[in-house]
């Protein structure tokens, strides 16, 4: 996997914006409400993602960072969002997105409000377009897997398991290793952990030894959670794993440690350099 295009995508989940916009062919999330601006025709998109309407008026869309330093991967960016704005008739609403709303009601309410995005993920469909070239159409809807490990946002504590492995300063340090079976990619690296009170997955209790089973110093959630959203794990009996996805960023350049506070120490800030 290519770390500019891997980049791009992750540039790109900046749309779930305070102004949305939509039309029956291209829908950016969360467009419900009152029309602001009807049938509006965007007729460029400027570098920081400003959308100028045929009009003349400009609209920024909340929620848009292009990473202006770096041009291919703000070059991959504008151009998505360039093929959602300027192709036909859009209607932009000014409501409460779900974003925000997502932090004000209660967990119990998730399954009704929330279910649709954890089921239909924007970013697996952004990375079957932009790296897969649409080839794999399974991984972008009536994800439950997904869903399953999201709704509702609870946080769990299971006391029947063994402790979790912790991160040192990786498999071969010599003073400081990792603990044995230890892996930055959690259960994708076959860190698991056995519960005896829960079954989630139908595997017999083994459980993730790291995120989203919690978040250990050391766990790479990135990679984890794009390797997830690339794989298909709806069916325990018929596991498609894909991957693991990588972005070229896979260790710390200082040792965790296994004690409280586990943090890494910090570096010397007036005698530092970086490699």
């Amino acid at each position: 996997m290519q770390v500019p295009k891997y980049a791009a995508i992750l540039a790109a989940m900046c749309l779930s914006l305070d102004a949305y916009a939509a039309n029956d062919a291209h829908f950016i999330p969360d467009c419900a409400g009152t029309v602001a601006v009807a049938h509006a025709r965007v007729a460029r998109v400027t570098d920081d993602g400003t959308l100028i309407l045929a009009d003349g008026r400009s609209l920024r869309l909340e929620g848009i960072h292009l990473p202006l330093a770096d041009k291919e991967m703000s070059g991959r960016a504008l151009a998505a969002l360039r093929a959602m704005t300027m192709d036909g008739l859009l209607n932009f609403t000014t409501v409460t997105p779900d974003k925000d709303r997502y932090g004000r009601t209660s967990p119990s309410e998730d399954g009704t409000l929330f279910r649709k995005y954890a089921e239909n993920p924007e970013l697996a469909a952004l990375i079957n377009s932009i790296l897969l070239g649409g080839s794999k159409p399974g991984i972008t809807h009536n994800r439950t897997d997904i869903a399953a490990i999201y709704i509702p946002d609870l946080i769990k504590v299971d006391l029947s398991t063994s402790k979790a492995r912790l991160a040192g300063g990786g498999p071969n340090d010599p003073t400081n290793p990792d603990d044995p079976g230890f892996s930055r990619l959690s259960i994708f690296g076959g860190d698991v952990l056995k519960s005896k009170i829960q079954d989630p997955f139908g595997n017999g209790g083994f459980i993730p030894g790291g995120w989203p089973n919690g978040r250990r110093f050391g766990d790479d959630v990135v990679d984890i959670a794009v390797t997830a959203l690339i794989s298909d794990l709806r069916d325990p009996n018929h596991l498609i794993i894909r991957g693991p996805a990588g972005d070229g960023v896979d260790h710390n350049d200082m040792a965790f440690n296994k004690v409280f506070p586990y943090e890494s120490t910090p570096q010397n800030g007036r005698n530092h350099q970086h490699p």
